[in-house]
């Protein structure tokens, strides 16, 4: 019961106090989209864009990997989305950079969408893919299948759920019921826009 109002507190905060948004953050800092190591690997995170460093500058960075070109034997096709490979951020700015990753996958040729973690995912995070799936109405969810095919006879659909599964055993429901079961989209790349708009967008591209 006390993880579970830390996390519903953490969470008012994040959406009362405009805490994690492209307008909130500081002077200095922007979002940096790292394509340079591969186009089927990107990366997401702060970076100072200018002298300064103010006590509340945020950090964080969350990697995604491109399945429909990935070896899908372990993890999957997951309906040819992108899967988060690496994440860790401070201070409720998660869900921005969560933003721009959905924005960014659900714009790739396969306009999939993406998909949590799929072998570990921590409370704070799980709560941040609970928001996308009860409380935002502008990001679509598709249900993944596990490896046995235990929901649908598709190929397509199956994803590992490791995640889910312990993620699900933690909280006495089924692993299909998880956010973290599901796939993600956006069809407006809104919060890249506003990024844009604001001169807090910087790419670093392939060679």
């Amino acid at each position: 019961m006390k993880m579970k109002k830390l996390m519903e507190g953490w969470r008012r905060f994040v959406l009362n106090e405009g805490v994690g948004t492209a307008e909130s953050l500081p002077e200095n800092v922007g979002v940096f989209i790292d394509t340079e190591q591969s186009p089927d690997e990107i990366g997401f995170s702060f970076v100072e864009m200018s002298d300064g460093s103010p006590s509340d500058q945020p950090y964080g960075e969350v990697r995604i990997s491109n399945m429909a070109t990935q070896d899908s034997e372990w993890v999957g096709n997951c309906l040819d989305g992108w899967v988060v490979s690496f994440a860790k951020t401070d201070n409720g700015w998660a869900p921005l950079l969560y933003d721009v990753a959905i924005e960014w996958a659900s714009m790739r040729s396969t306009g999939a969408g993406l998909a949590p973690d799929r072998s570990k995912v921590d409370d704070e995070t799980y709560s941040v893919w609970e928001q996308y799936m009860e409380s935002r109405p502008d990001v679509e969810v598709q249900q993944l299948d596990d490896m046995d095919n235990s929901l649908t006879s598709d190929e397509g659909d199956n994803c590992a759920q490791n995640a889910a599964v312990s993620a699900a055993a933690t909280r006495d429901s089924n692993w299909s019921q998880t956010p973290i079961s599901k796939l993600y989209s956006k069809k407006s790349p809104a919060t890249i826009e506003k990024l844009q708009a604001l001169g807090r967008l910087i790419f670093k591209e392939e060679n």
